[in-house]
């Protein structure tokens, strides 16, 4: 607007800059939850740097000053949605769970060792989303028979890999606000306008006619219509691990 104001009115010896798409403020993207969780975890904090501080001679008071703004200047600001919400803990290992996976549905298809173990969880109605589990993981096999204690560590396992799998894809989310992506474990495919327009046919993707059949008796017959999360697609018939990867990297290809 002001390039054409310059342009209609002038002469004006202005120099206008090329025009860029308005970026959100990350200050501005944190919910307000998440800004008060953040906000406690603050007040805690200098509470006990105070509290620390006047119990110490003055001396020490010097050194911890300087040891205190070193590490503040060394700390990277975090991205929204990435503020520890709640801790759950297996044996003498933690993981901290991200607000922005708060209530993340924890999809069977996703972990491999333990898909059986969580859709039995989940008939029990545990273990669907992440705010159903609980503070320490120890002892959740009792809610379904025939599980032991290795379905427990395997699943707080796989769910570490899990949490740092989603973090990556937050990161890539905020980075390129509004494209569309394919996610397959930790990796991911961009979804450009001319690969949603490619068809889901026998002929584009080779070795999975039975994905694809599949997928076309129900009316999917673009890639464009495929689930962003591509793991899903293994609850259809006789489609695993191996059939996944197939057609991942044949829509890289693409």
């Amino acid at each position: 607007m002001v390039k054409w104001y310059v342009e209609v009115y002038g002469p004006i010896d202005l120099k206008v800059p090329a025009y860029r798409d308005p970026e959100p403020s990350q200050n501005e993207a944190y919910d307000m939850a998440e800004l008060q969780v953040r906000l406690e975890n603050m007040e805690k904090l200098l509470t006990t740097s105070l509290e620390n501080f006047q119990s110490e001679v003055p001396e020490q008071r010097e050194v911890a000053a300087t040891i205190e703004a070193v590490e503040t200047d060394d700390v990277a600001v975090e991205m929204p949605g990435m503020t520890t919400i709640r801790t759950i803990y297996y044996e003498n290992d933690k993981l901290e769970i991200p607000y922005f996976l708060r209530d993340a549905f924890l999809l069977p298809q996703r972990f491999e060792k333990s898909e059986r173990f969580l859709i039995r969880l989940g008939g029990e109605q545990q273990a669907r989303i992440m705010s159903e589990l609980p503070e320490n993981l120890v002892g959740l096999h009792k809610y379904v028979k025939r599980y032991n204690e290795t379905n427990d560590q395997n699943f707080f396992s796989e769910l570490k890999v899990f949490i740092e799998e989603e973090k990556k894809r937050r990161e890539i989310l905020l980075e390129r606000p509004g494209e569309l992506f394919f996610f397959y474990k930790d990796d991911y495919i961009v979804v450009t306008e001319r690969l949603s327009q490619v068809p889901l046919s026998t002929e584009e993707f080779t070795g999975i006619p039975s994905l694809i059949r599949q997928l076309n008796e129900i009316g999917i017959e673009y890639v464009g219509q495929l689930p962003q999360e591509l793991v899903v697609l293994a609850k259809y018939k006789n489609v695993g691990i191996g059939t996944l990867e197939k057609l991942f990297g044949q829509l890289r290809g693409k």
